[in-house]
Parts: structure tokens; C-alpha cells; sequence
């Protein structure tokens, strides 16, 4: 009878505990999620440095000179020239004489979303070439996808008399972003999901929560899988796109459906424009691979299959890489893919390439490891 009493006496102190804990820890959620979105909106992103439309520097903004936010809610220096080029030094449309100019190409990884004005990819190229070789100037143009891009090219960026295009492909979105097909929505087939019992989506839907915790953020930032354009968090990751614009994961697949065939023959046929175009021009023309991150680091590829549900012996990794460099041997066109690599000294070093929070983008030590593995190609492509 005793240890009857003794019990009942615990346990309303025990729940009450438990459950002032629990409101507490909600309480702070809400809290540290109200103040991180008001902080938020008073540090610039990256949608606030595009804007004015196609223009002699591309899509950024012209004379912009403030603080961005990186992918972990640091504030970082990014600068646009009076063309909207992302360079803090102006150029002249007549080359200097025995100035070798590159014009670099491509979305936000060319443009250095994430990172300062001088650690990001572009600069780091052109400091490293004046240090080495003769003059160098390195112009960065943010054009989104290959397709602005050529329009770009023919509109102003000839004008400006480059002796090399090198265009960044980011793998996944530049290449659906080519295609004018109405295909978004298809989804991962269902044969390359795993399907969960009901404890397994309890568990599923626990560890998504846990990990996207505020109040864990306090002591350490969980790994999550790379993340996904569509802001329906839950549903997009029980049914992922074939296409989603970030994690790009379709491109992966073995089994190509006839969309993604269909897909990268446009894209294919943009990429033999460009070599025309230049060609006609006496142009070089050089494409730079920007791999995903499940592809460099080993762990976001399990957070990913974990993550998204996906049946690992469906996808294919090198793809797209394969693809791409077996289509620029065939038609000469010099690429650069460090991928490999870069997934070498992440096995090596442990050390993340890769931005916080499922961030697509390299952090500052993505941009240098890419530099490293590709600053001697860029000398020899440029001789060649």
C-alpha cells in the first residue's frame, strides 16, 4: 500500500515536470524561430542582388555593394561593377592589350552565392593566373541557365571580346532549366521508393523534426539531406520530383525515362550552339561540372536515400557526369569535372564542402577544393 502512495505521489510531479518541459521547449521554438525570420529579413539575400533584367554584366544588379547572407546567417561582402558583373573592377569593352579575358557563365555557383567577394571560384582563378601567368581578367556574368546565357552572349557578352567562354554547369537544375518542356511535376517513379510501414514514417517524420529543430541548433546543427524547391516539406520528400530544381535527383536515375532523355538532348543541343556560335567567333569554349553534394560527400548521400525514401541500386551517382563528358570528348569541347576528387578529399579530411542546412552550395572550402582541381586545366584549356 505504501509504495501505491509513494507512486501516485511521484507521478503528478513527474508529468507536471514533463509537461512545464515540454512547453517550455515549444515556447523557445517559436521564439527562436520568430526572431531568426525578423532578423532575416533585414540581411539581403540572394534574390535582392538580381534584378533590372538581362544586362551587359547578366542578371545581377548593377553597383551593388552590401552584405548578403552566407548558409549560416553570417553576413558576407558581395560587389557588382556599374555592368552588373560580379567584379569590383570595371572593364572596357576593347580588350587591353596582352590582357587574356575569360568570361565565366553560369548560376549562382559561378556567381559565389554563399561566399565572400574573394573566396568564391571566378576570383580565385583570376588571381591565381595574374600570380602565374601574363594578365588576366576573369569577368563573372550570372545568367541562371544555358539558354539566358546564349541569349546573353549575342546581346552583350561578344561585345565585350572574351578570348574564353567557360560555362558552369550545375548539375540538375541547369540542365532541366535548358528545356522548355512543361515536365516539373513528374515524379520519382515508384519502383525507385521505398515504401515504409507506419513505425518507420513515425520514426521518419521524428528524425525530420528533430533534425530541424531551433532549439537543437543552439548546440549543434543536425546533418540534413540536401533540400528541395517546393516548400511542402513533408510531401515533397514522401514523393520527391524527378526535376526539383535543387537536389536535381531524377538526372540520377539508371533507368532514364523518356522525359529525361528528351531533357538532356535539348540540353545537349544548347551546349552545340554555344560551340558554334564561339566557334565563328574564334572563341574557346570550356564547360565547368559543379557536382551536388550527395555526389562529393558520402553522408548527404545517405541523408538523402534516408530522407527521400529512395532505392539506392536505382541511381547512379556519375550519370550525368558520364554523359556530359562523353559528350564534350566527342564533339572537343574541354571540361573540367573534379567530382571525384573533391569526394577524395572529403573521404580524406572529413571536412564539409558544402553550406549548412541541406545548402546545394559550397561553403568557402568547396570553392577552394574546386579551384585546386581545376586552376591547371583552366592554364592548359586556355593555351589550347
Amino acid at each position: 500500500m505504501r509504495d501505491k502512495n509513494f507512486t501516485k505521489r511521484l507521478l503528478f510531479p513527474a508529468l507536471a515536470i514533463l509537461l512545464s518541459t515540454a512547453l517550455s521547449l515549444v515556447v523557445a521554438e517559436i521564439m527562436l524561430r520568430f526572431f531568426e525570420t525578423k532578423n532575416a529579413s533585414k540581411i539581403l539575400d540572394y534574390g535582392d542582388t538580381v534584378g533590372g533584367g538581362l544586362k551587359e554584366g547578366g542578371l545581377l544588379k548593377s553597383d551593388f555593394n552590401d552584405y548578403v547572407v552566407d548558409s549560416s546567417g553570417k553576413k558576407i561582402k558581395w560587389v557588382t561593377n556599374s555592368a552588373g558583373f560580379k567584379n569590383r573592377q570595371e572593364f572596357l569593352k576593347e580588350k587591353p592589350e596582352g590582357t587574356t579575358r575569360i568570361m565565366a557563365l553560369g548560376d549562382s555557383f559561378m556567381a559565389g552565392f554563399r561566399v565572400g567577394q574573394e573566396e568564391f571560384l571566378p576570383y580565385l582563378w583570376e588571381d591565381w593566373l595574374n600570380k602565374n601567368y601574363k594578365t588576366h581578367e576573369v569577368l563573372v556574368s550570372m545568367i541562371e541557365s544555358p539558354n539566358t546565357g546564349l541569349e546573353y552572349l549575342t546581346k552583350y557578352g561578344l561585345s565585350y571580346n572574351p578570348d574564353m567562354v567557360l560555362l558552369g554547369i550545375t548539375l540538375g537544375n541547369d540542365i532541366w532549366q535548358t528545356s522548355s518542356l512543361n515536365n516539373y511535376d513528374e515524379m520519382i517513379p515508384e519502383n525507385c521508393l521505398l515504401k515504409k510501414s507506419f513505425p518507420k514514417k513515425i520514426l521518419w517524420a521524428a528524425n525530420f523534426v528533430y533534425s530541424h529543430l531551433r532549439t537543437v541548433e543552439l548546440f549543434y546543427n543536425p546533418p540534413r539531406a540536401i533540400i528541395s524547391s517546393d516548400k511542402k516539406y513533408i510531401k515533397t520528400r514522401l514523393n520527391p520530383r524527378l526535376f526539383d530544381l535543387i537536389h536535381g535527383l531524377g538526372f540520377y536515375l539508371k533507368d532514364l525515362t523518356y522525359t529525361t532523355e528528351e531533357v538532356w538532348s535539348v540540353f545537349f543541343n544548347t551546349l552545340l550552339k554555344y560551340q558554334t556560335l564561339l566557334k565563328e567567333k574564334n572563341i574557346k569554349f570550356s564547360l565547368a561540372i559543379f557536382p551536388q553534394r550527395y555526389q562529393v560527400q558520402p553522408i548527404d548521400w545517405k541523408l538523402a536515400v534516408y530522407e527521400y525514401g529512395l532505392k539506392e541500386s536505382c541511381f547512379d551517382l556519375m550519370l550525368p557526369n558520364k554523359k556530359i563528358n562523353n559528350f564534350c570528348n566527342a564533339n572537343g569541347i574541354s571540361c573540367i569535372d573534379p567530382t571525384l576528387k573533391m569526394k577524395e578529399d572529403y573521404l580524406k579530411t572529413d571536412q564539409g564542402m558544402y553550406g549548412l542546412k541541406g545548402d546545394m552550395h559550397w561553403n568557402k572550402e568547396g570553392h577552394l577544393k574546386y579551384f585546386s582541381h581545376s586552376r591547371e586545366w583552366l592554364a592548359k584549356a586556355l593555351k589550347g
